[in-house]
C-alpha cells in the first residue's frame, strides 16, 4: 500500500513495491520536478575485469557511495519545458519538440547542466548530474525486465544520459568515493551512459535465455562512452541526482 505524507521540502509518495531496498522512497520537490528515488549508500565493484572487456571499463575497482537520490525516470519534455518557460532559454537542437511526457532528448551537456542549476535555484536543494559511479551503482544487478534493484526505470532503454564526469579513456586514477571525476572543469568531452546503446530488446533477443539477458544487462550497466559536451543527437537526454543531507 502506498503511503502519502508531506515533508518539509517534498511530497513523499511512499515505498517502491518490489524493490530489494524495502524502505526506498519516491518524492518530488515541486509539482513539475522529477520524481526522485532515495538510494542507500554502499560499496560495489565498478567496471569489469574479464579478459574480453575493452579498456574503457578497466581496471575494475571498489567504490563506496554515500546515500543520494536519483530520478525515477529520465527528465521528461514536460519538466524540461518548464525550465525553458521559466528562463526564456531557446532550445532548437535536432528538432526538439515540446508537448509530451516522453524523455527530453536533443540535449547537450551544457543544456543538462543549466537545467540542474535551475532546479537547484528553484527548490533550494542541490541537484546535479549523476556521477558515473552513482549511475553504475544503481544499474548493477537489474531485474530481467531491465529495472534497477532500487526500482529506477529506463536505464537501459530510451535516451542515453549525460554524466557529470569528464571522459577518461579508462579508470586508472578514478575516484573511489562515488564523486564525479571532474578533472579539468572546462573539459569538453563528457561521459554518457545507458539508453539507446542497449540492444537487449531487439528482435533477435527473443531467442535468448533469461540467463543470457541478465548477463547482457550486467555488462550494459558497466558500458560507457565519451561525447563532445556541446553536441547532441536525437537520443541524448539526462537524469538528475539530488544530494541528501549528511
Amino acid at each position: 500500500m502506498r503511503r502519502f505524507r508531506f515533508a518539509s521540502t517534498a511530497v513523499v509518495f511512499g515505498a517502491l513495491v518490489g524493490t530489494s531496498a524495502a524502505q526506498t522512497l519516491v518524492f518530488a520537490d515541486c509539482p513539475d520536478c522529477p520524481l526522485m528515488v532515495e538510494i542507500p549508500g554502499g560499496s560495489f565493484r565498478m567496471g569489469l575485469a574479464d579478459w574480453w572487456t575493452n579498456d574503457r571499463v578497466r581496471p575494475a575497482h571498489d567504490v563506496t557511495v554515500r546515500p543520494f537520490a536519483i530520478g525515477l525516470r529520465e527528465v521528461t519534455k514536460g519538466q524540461f519545458d518548464a525550465f525553458i518557460d521559466a528562463t526564456g532559454r531557446t532550445h532548437t537542437h535536432c528538432g526538439y519538440r515540446r508537448g509530451d511526457n516522453g524523455a527530453a532528448r536533443c540535449l547537450t551537456w551544457f543544456d543538462a547542466q543549466a537545467y540542474v542549476e535551475w532546479l537547484t535555484h528553484r527548490t533550494g536543494q542541490f541537484y546535479r548530474l549523476p556521477s558515473e559511479a552513482e549511475w553504475e551503482y544503481v544499474a548493477q544487478d537489474p531485474t530481467i525486465a531491465g529495472v534497477s534493484r532500487f526500482g529506477v526505470l529506463d536505464l537501459f532503454v530510451g535516451a542515453s544520459e549525460w554524466m557529470a564526469d569528464c571522459y577518461y579513456a579508462n579508470y586508472r586514477g578514478a575516484p573511489t568515493d562515488g564523486s564525479p571525476w571532474a578533472g579539468d572543469p572546462g573539459c569538453r568531452r563528457r561521459v554518457v551512459r545507458g539508453g539507446s546503446w542497449h540492444k537487449l530488446f531487439d528482435g533477435y533477443a527473443d531467442r535468448w535465455t533469461d540467463r543470457r539477458k541478465l548477463r547482457a544487462l550486467r555488462r550494459e550497466a558497466a558500458a560507457r562512452g565519451g561525447r563532445s559536451a556541446d553536441r547532441t543527437t536525437s537520443t541524448r537526454g539526462m537524469r538528475v541526482v539530488r544530494e541528501l543531507p549528511r
